[in-house]
């Protein structure tokens, strides 16, 4: 804190400087900027009510050509970000703002454009660097900017949209245009991570932003020769560990990872720092030789000084590079105050959801996923066009390398590092192996012969099918909730193994041939159920064994971010005399005699 009020009193002291260019250009004879000038007028004579109106016209003249003329204070951009977001209910006085009015929204309360940050959207470095140019490209970017404001209520509240919901926390860098010019006549490949809001649940699969994102980016990308593909392996009901240990996993596509959209809602600050080392170890994973870190997009708040002050730590140490801080829900309120009849077309049945069981206040409307799609659009159209502007020597960006190195952990505690398990949270790297369940993946096979076998998903289970082995299986709710909205598109299914003690044991065989590398430590989860007073625990109620020896070293996993509904679902499997070299073949077997079918034990994933 004793940062931010340095900085205010650097705001207090030093003059405003700023280059923006007027905005005016961007307006039609339609959209015009308001600014409030109270004043008072005492009626005494036909000469003095005309002088005061005359001085009053010179004076708003001259006020308004000073907002083009302002300039802000010498603060690097990491400070102005911590300044923001120290204080987000106070606009820092540096910081040059309009006030929007826009037609056909007049019931719309003002709001506020920051052009500080305005001119840093796609909008704006079309009018510094492309005004005078025109190709194929500016064609295409000239239609979709039309179509973003057509949807949104005009230029200035779009790009008030953008400048709400968007944070670069390096809005000079060059990490994207590289990105881009380095996939001309190849492929990018952008992955969603998170949870069911990210998947898209409550309405239909195609219907999710990940798509509608593809859609349009697609023929812009083509003008470079750049096949555009998104993969959306988010997953409804998943906790964070195992879904980021074994997220590469669930990826059908063999290309490398270029860019990750991460949203898994609420995380406090200590979860975010596992979420970025866990992505940075994604790529690390599907790479014989250490590989760059793929570029991040994070739905995340940009208004805690904390959160900013880890990123840019990342930042420093190169393992992040130009990350993006997405968070559009307070951007589209004063939108929302307006009639429902009245509102732009992008915000028509803002609420409407499908029929669905996945529905729930949490989850986003097809109409949400949308805005975010054009969003993210918009973000991509304005490296595109700083790619163009560099390429006709417009633009004279200047590109950088850090060597990465990952730091030390900056928000853990000193008692979860010393955790037998930290490794796996804090220290990922390209030798962690995931085998699961779930489906898209479903690589976790066990051997010939110990899975019942005509167990179809869509039935309930008895006695009769555990009796003759394993079952795979879904937890009753994820089951009903499949069965109505199958008709909706999504593929994802967290099925497990499922068993009691007359299942008998079931058994696997890890790595290539059923030989891999010494392995020391290793994580068993089971099914993300929600927890029962008498349901199964792994570390009691199974028997764990190594190539035919017992496993007497088991520890629940009792770090939150390995937890579901409050139940930990994992255990470390810890091996003696150094661990176990060459064929490695893990069995489980239910050793209480007590679990019942309704009760029975699960095993989802294998993590070592």
């Amino acid at each position: 804190m004793n940062m931010v009020m340095q900085l205010r009193r650097r705001q207090q002291q030093e003059n405003d400087k700023d280059d923006e260019q007027s905005m005016d250009g961007d307006d039609d004879s339609s959209k015009r900027e308001k600014i409030d000038e109270p004043f008072s007028i005492q009626i005494g004579s036909v000469l003095l009510l005309f002088t005061l109106v005359v001085a009053f016209t010179v004076a708003a003249i001259f006020y308004q050509a000073s907002l083009g003329q302002r300039t802000s204070q010498s603060l690097s951009f990491r400070e102005h970000q911590m300044l923001i977001a120290a204080s987000p209910g106070r606009r820092p006085e540096h910081v040059d703002v309009v006030m929007i009015e826009e037609e056909g929204l007049d019931a719309m309360p003002p709001i506020e454009l920051d052009i500080s940050i305005a001119k840093h959207d796609a909008f704006g470095v079309a009018q510094k660097f492309l005004k005078n140019y025109t190709s194929s490209f500016t064609k295409l970017a000239q239609d979709l900017q039309t179509e973003f404001t057509h949807l949104y209520g005009g230029i200035r509240p779009s790009r008030y949209l953008l400048s709400k919901s968007v944070m670069e926390l390096e809005p000079e860098g060059t990490a994207w245009l590289r990105l881009l010019r380095e996939k001309e006549n190849s492929e990018l490949h952008m992955v969603i991570l998170g949870d069911g809001t990210a998947a898209g649940y409550g309405n239909h699969h195609e219907d999710a932003f990940s798509f509608i994102l593809q859609d349009i980016l697609r023929p812009l990308m083509q003008h470079f020769h750049i096949d555009f593909t998104v993969s959306n392996v988010a997953l409804e009901h998943v906790t964070l560990f195992p879904y980021l240990w074994c997220a590469s996993r669930f990826i059908k596509s063999d290309l490398p990872i270029d860019i990750v959209y991460a949203d898994f809602g609420s995380l406090t600050s200590s979860n975010l720092e596992q979420v970025v080392r866990q992505i940075w170890g994604l790529q690390q994973r599907e790479n014989s030789s250490p590989a760059a870190a793929p570029l991040l997009i994070l739905r995340d708040s940009k208004d805690d000084p904390e959160r900013i002050e880890l990123l840019h730590s990342y930042i420093d140490s190169g393992i992040l590079t130009s990350p993006v801080l997405m968070e559009w829900t307070d951007a589209v309120g004063p939108f929302l105050q307006v009639k429902p009849s009245l509102r732009p077309n992008g915000f028509e049945n803002w609420d409407f959801m499908v029929n669905s069981p996945h529905n729930k206040k949490s989850y986003w409307t097809a109409k949400q996923h949308r805005l975010v799609a054009w969003i993210l659009s918009m973000f991509f159209l304005k490296q595109m066009e700083l790619m163009v502007a560099n390429d006709q020597g417009f633009s004279d960006l200047q590109e950088w390398d850090i060597e990465p190195e990952m730091p030390s952990p900056i928000l853990a505690t000193g008692s979860s590092l010393r955790d037998p398990w930290a490794d796996f949270l804090y220290h990922p790297s390209n030798a962690l192996h995931c085998l699961s369940s779930f489906q898209p993946a479903n690589n976790l096979i066990p051997s010939e012969g110990q899975v019942s076998k005509d167990a179809l998903l869509e039935q309930p289970k008895g006695k009769m099918f555990y009796n003759s082995g394993w079952v795979l299986d879904l937890e009753n709710v994820e089951r009903k909730e499949k069965l109505q909205s199958q008709h909706l598109g999504f593929q994802d299914l967290l099925t497990s193994y499922h068993g009691i003690a007359a299942s008998g044991t079931l058994e696997f065989d890890l790595g290539l041939g059923g030989t891999i590398d010494s392995v020391e430590k290793m994580i068993v989860c089971e099914s993300q159920a929600a927890p029962q007073i008498e349901s199964c625990k792994l570390d009691q109620d199974v028997t764990f064994t190594i190539n035919n020896k017992i496993v007497h070293s088991l520890q629940r996993i009792t770090t939150e971010t390995v937890s579901y509904l409050g139940k930990q679902h994992c255990v470390l499997l810890t091996f003696e005399d150094g661990g176990v070299k060459g064929k490695i073949r893990i069995g489980a077997r239910v050793s209480n005699d007590k679990v019942t079918v309704s009760t029975a034990c699960s095993i989802s994933h294998i993590i070592w």
